[in-house]
């Protein structure tokens, strides 16, 4: 009899007591295996449910046995959890229940972790034959002090024609008593030069401290995470141009923001097994992402009404993917939307252009880094992709050819972005096609070619082909 806990996790129990839930049991002992990296303190409290001492039947301790693989399941640090129940043969000593007058029946547990790779290095590059290139090393550990606290740290060379510098990047979680709810930790440093903000240097630091779940899959396969916390941000726009604009200036020196971010990822998708999680075939995904910076305890000192920052973000992606012929076909349809409403606008009605949309488009290079206006407030943006096998390449295969239609509609306020006679101005649409390559983190490669549909701004175009390589190596 195996009861299914999770598509990797299985309780399993022998045959011989397969029908008896009622069964008073003792469990003799617990045997483990692939947990050497992990410390007896994180074991004994993902096997808690299992030690206890009071008399249990079969089905008490399948309950128990899910609650220990649910424990396991929730640092996110494994790929297998199974739980064999036996009998203990080997048990010489007599067992009462104080239930009952029935002699309890010894068994003992078989639990077989299986981790993903804890610890990882990681150098990358990105090369861009339009817009440039980047170079980053990353260190990943999911079992820090062999507790399953997670640490991520990041650094990334920018060499991007439009942006250049220098970004340092830190998350840390530590699971609570159940591990599927995670305290969070980010950090961020970046010190470089956006030149179209006018400015020789834009210094940026962050800290966002807050709580994450991520509750198990549930029957239907449907993937959910949740993060809420407090965002902490400063930003220095030094040596502003003297032809500057006005927008730019206001916000020359220093400007702190306190936020408050909500973001909630929902979703299922089935993907080529060989792309490990990076060409879907089937499914959907989601992202919905809120900021609101007009909390009372923020407001004491003043630090955002110094600069007007007072506004709410509210930001949604998604997709759906579906497949046909035997996946030999997947077609694609993507959007995405925002817009940022000022809480204040008697006070002031800026918002800090770092704090505004900026869209990437194929052929367009980003939307509010070359328009006559910098960002937006507002946007639209869609893409209908069509993949098709190449006939020489198994399907395996992560190789696929593609015809795409992207457009998308960045906008200062919300009036003009539901406006359609000021499509003219703001729409911009391209037609593509070529062929991508995608695995995991670690390899994706496109060569292309964009026809840009709106020609209105020559200066902001940029057709033909376009080859983009990203590889990553793990050390």
């Amino acid at each position: 009899m195996s009861d299914s806990f999770d598509k990797h996790s299985i309780i399993e129990l022998s045959d011989a007591q397969s029908n008896k839930s009622s069964q008073e049991v003792n469990l003799t002992s617990i045997h483990v295996t692939g947990a050497d990296k992990f410390s007896d303190k994180f074991l004994q409290k993902g096997l808690a449910p299992l030690l206890r001492t009071s008399d249990s039947t079969i089905g008490d301790l399948i309950t128990d046995a899910q609650k220990s693989a649910s424990f396991f399941w929730g640092t996110d640090c494994f790929q297998n959890v199974d739980i064999l129940i036996d009998k203990d043969l080997d048990y010489k000593q007599p067992t009462h229940s104080m239930l009952s007058t029935e002699v309890p029946m010894n068994l003992k547990a078989f639990v077989n972790l299986v981790h993903y790779r804890l610890k990882s290095v990681q150098f990358g590059s990105v090369h861009d034959s339009i817009y440039g290139h980047l170079l980053s090393l990353t260190y990943t550990n999911r079992n820090t002090s062999g507790i399953a606290n997670y640490t991520h740290l990041a650094a990334t060379v920018n060499k991007l024609d439009a942006e250049k510098g220098q970004t340092i990047l830190g998350t840390f979680k530590i699971p609570m008593a159940n591990p599927i709810n995670k305290i969070v930790a980010n950090f961020s440093a970046r010190n470089g030069t956006v030149s179209r903000f006018q400015s020789k240097n834009q210094v940026i630091g962050s800290a966002q401290f807050g709580f994450e779940r991520h509750p198990l899959s549930n029957p239907s396969g449907i993937d959910c995470s949740f993060f809420g916390g407090l965002n902490f941000a400063k930003r220095s726009i030094l040596n502003v141009a003297d032809s500057a604009s006005d927008e730019v200036k206001t916000y020359a020196g220093d400007s702190l923001k306190q936020s408050l971010i909500l973001n909630l990822n929902f979703g299922r998708l089935d993907c080529i097994p060989a792309s490990e999680g990076a060409f879907p075939l089937e499914g959907f995904k989601s992202n919905l992402r809120a900021e609101y910076t007009d909390l009372p305890f923020m407001s004491a000192q003043g630090s955002n009404n110094d600069k007007g920052d007072h506004f709410e973000k509210l930001e949604f992606n998604g997709a759906v993917f579906k497949s046909f012929l035997q996946d030999n076909i997947t077609f694609g349809c993507g959007i995405g939307c925002g817009n940022i409403r000022n809480l204040r606008p008697s006070v002031s009605d800026t918002v800090h252009f770092m704090d505004k949309f900026y869209v990437s488009m194929p052929g367009y290079g980003t939307l509010g880094l070359n328009h006559s206006f910098i960002g937006g407030r507002s946007y639209f943006s869609y893409n209908f992709v069509l993949y098709t096998r190449l006939l020489f390449a198994s399907k395996k295969s992560p190789l696929r050819t593609y015809f795409s239609l992207s457009g998308a509609k960045l906008c200062q306020n919300l009036d003009d972005l539901i406006n359609p006679e000021t499509n003219i101005n703001y729409l911009k649409s391209t037609a593509s096609t070529g062929i991508t390559y995608k695995v995991g983190d670690y390899a994706h490669c496109n060569i292309g070619y964009h026809w840009p549909l709106d020609v209105t701004d020559v200066g902001d175009i940029h057709p033909g082909i376009e080859l983009n390589v990203s590889l990553y190596g793990d050390f």
